[in-house]
């Protein structure tokens, strides 16, 4: 007879609202199932982006849902937390007698984050936690955490698409391909990236630009002004959200991807492109600054627009065509679904209750 398998109830994202963390407990789920020797997962979601008194009820639905799980022998909760709202499934699967496992997914300029640093409710909840998963090991200098609660480095579940793809040849046109792709905004990035792309056009530099993503009506007409300002517009391509493959393509098509978001705390499109063999340039954050030291790119701090066109300006584009098997292997070899799944298997395997053998 095989090994007796536990539940885990993976909590966390809200359906109506589709992002970073949904995608993070859709791969999770499958990684479970994939790799798991000894859980089982249901994925239950927590419906807390933008939460107002109207969607108060898909909260309660979902304790509902996890008391629920917890009378069907559910032996732990992995919660995602990515705002204040979330913290509150924390307090109730403690109330219900689960063992709890938190991942943070926001960074320092979280507004869950600046409330950590004004009052001690959200450290006070992080807390209550049996143990951290962190995404990164630097995480702890980005955000506030509590300081006697166990923690670990678990990484992260690339898009599986990323590992189908097959080598882009090494030569090719000598025009140097950047991509910026985010939902474009000051903060993300946007506006310094049209500005890069000017820098090089004035210098005579050839390279072709996308930008992938979109932004409010203001937001557009001010990018799409910069780049008929700049004479950019037969450099600089605008498309519309791309799926998971479809992203995957573009980053195996491009040399440079320029994600200087002043947000992303880890941000998985930084990884994404390394594990393709793209080198990144990041803002000087912990996550992104993490990823470059450990693989390569450039990390920035400030405006630092002309910093970032001679480090451009100075890359031989087949040299970095040459060098992408060796960083694509590197990074796939790191984040393979195995590792994190081991990694949360362990954790759990310490805060759950040990299985009730039959007695014979």
């Amino acid at each position: 007879m095989g090994a007796r398998r536990r539940l885990v109830c993976l909590l966390g994202g809200t359906m109506q609202h589709r992002g970073g963390v949904e995608s993070f407990c859709e791969r999770a789920c499958t990684a479970f199932e994939q790799h798991s020797r000894s859980w089982d997962v249901e994925w239950i979601a927590a419906d807390t982006a933008f939460a107002r008194p109207a969607t108060l009820g898909r909260i309660a639905a979902g304790m509902r849902r996890l008391r629920q799980a917890k009378r069907k022998g559910a032996a732990a909760v992995w919660i995602q937390v990515t705002n204040l709202p979330d913290l509150l499934y924390i307090g109730w699967a403690r109330l219900i007698g689960l063992p709890v496992i938190v991942t943070p997914h926001y960074g320092r300029n979280f507004t869950i984050e600046r409330w950590a640093r004004r009052t001690p409710f959200v450290r006070f909840a992080l807390a209550r936690a049996d143990r951290l998963a962190l995404l990164f090991d630097r995480q702890p200098s980005d955000i506030t955490l509590p300081e006697r609660t166990k923690r670990a480095s678990i990484g992260t579940f690339l898009p599986r698409s990323i590992f189908e793809l097959s080598s882009p040849p090494s030569e090719g046109p000598a025009t140097l391909t950047l991509l910026h792709a985010a939902r474009f905004s000051e903060q993300k990035g946007s506006f310094r990236f049209v500005e890069i792309c000017a820098a090089l056009h004035a210098k005579g530099l050839p390279f072709r630009a996308t930008m992938i993503g979109r932004g409010d009506a203001s937001t557009m007409a001010r990018i799409e002004s910069e780049i008929d300002a700049a004479g950019l517009a037969g450099h600089v391509t605008i498309c519309s959200w791309a799926d998971e493959s479809e992203m995957a393509a573009l980053l195996n098509d491009t040399d440079v991807l320029v994600h200087l978001s002043t947000l992303d705390c880890f941000p998985l499109i930084v990884l994404e492109a390394l594990a393709v063999g793209v080198v990144p340039v990041v803002h000087e954050l912990p996550g992104p600054c993490e990823m470059v030291e450990r693989y390569a790119g450039l990390a920035v701090a400030g405006n630092a627009v002309a910093d970032v066109v001679d480090w451009i300006a100075a890359r031989d584009v087949q040299v970095l065509r040459t060098e992408r098997s060796a960083l694509r292997t590197q990074v796939r070899g790191d984040y393979q679904w195995e590792q994190p799944i081991r990694k949360i298997e362990a954790l759990l395997d310490s805060v759950a209750p040990p299985i009730a053998h039959p007695t014979q």
